[in-house]
């Protein structure tokens, strides 16, 4: 099986928690219905594909309710199959994804990207996860996960005017993590206590982070107007950056093949004072 992802993948997921994005159900999502299509024999549909020509994608992704708090807010799934190409393609029958979870079983609730991620927005919170890819009700990739990452704790912003730079620390709660960041957007109020909204005006998302990081961009690229401009029309702005958290010593078990890829993120949203 082709171990693909690519980034064609991971821009899918926006707008369900991982590669930047919130956990709320697009906008062009679908229910799904019993009247699902079918295989067309199509180059966009996984059953055109021969079962080594395709990769299964499930990412599990964990969302705190507020910061510290004692448990986690809510969990949603993620499923995305790629060709060899590698080119995200609709999941169809008779290829069916399902979750077990304490003796349930979920399947997807919504479909986006024209089909091309199923989302799972009904899962339990719970410890253990069965993920399953069936064709023709044979199981072609079975997978358990029986942990969750934890994230990150002590997480700080510190603006630089004579700079115009950002610069975050954190501290990992995971032994072996892996750290992601979403720079969102600004929060402001001017002398007439009156709120904006500044968002930012590049692609922010960034993988691969280590503690203390400086954004690449200088805060005028950011947002569009530097520290000390925003000073001069606002007496005070917070930001909000969601990092993203993986484990690397949670290892989810695959009981047939590497057919399936199991992505687990812890999300959390930092809302910190700029000024």
């Amino acid at each position: 099986m082709k171990k693909h992802i690519g980034l064609l993948s991971l821009a899918l997921l926006a707008g369900c928690g991982g590669g930047g994005g919130d956990n709320s159900v697009d906008k062009n999502n679908e229910e799904i219905s019993p009247d699902s299509p079918h295989c067309g024999n199509m180059p966009e549909m996984s059953c055109t594909y021969n079962l080594n020509d395709l990769t299964f994608n499930y990412w599990l992704s964990v969302k705190d309710a507020v910061e510290d708090a004692e448990a986690p807010y809510e969990l949603y799934g993620a499923a995305v199959m790629v060709n060899s190409t590698p080119e995200a393609v609709s999941i169809v029958e008779p290829d069916r994804i399902e979750v077990v979870s304490d003796g349930k079983r979920y399947q997807a609730d919504t479909v986006a990207v024209g089909g091309k991620r199923l989302d799972f927005n009904n899962l339990p919170m719970d410890k253990t996860y069965e993920i399953y890819w069936y064709r023709n009700d044979d199981i072609i990739s079975h997978a358990y996960i029986d942990d969750l990452p934890s994230g990150v704790a002590l997480f700080e912003v510190e603006a630089n005017q004579q700079t115009d730079t950002l610069t975050f620390s954190w501290q990992n709660i995971p032994s072996n993590p892996s750290n992601a960041g979403d720079i969102r957007y600004l929060t402001c109020t001017d002398n007439n206590n009156m709120s904006d909204l500044v968002s930012t005006t590049v692609v922010t998302y960034q993988e691969n982070l280590t503690s203390p990081y400086t954004a690449p961009l200088t805060i005028k690229e950011l947002f569009g107007s530097s520290l000390t401009e925003l000073k001069t029309q606002y007496k005070t702005c917070d930001i909000n950056i969601t990092t993203f958290t993986s484990d690397n010593a949670i290892t989810p078990v695959n009981y047939t093949n590497e057919a399936m890829l199991i992505h687990l993120k812890r999300e959390q949203e930092h809302i910190r004072s700029l000024f």
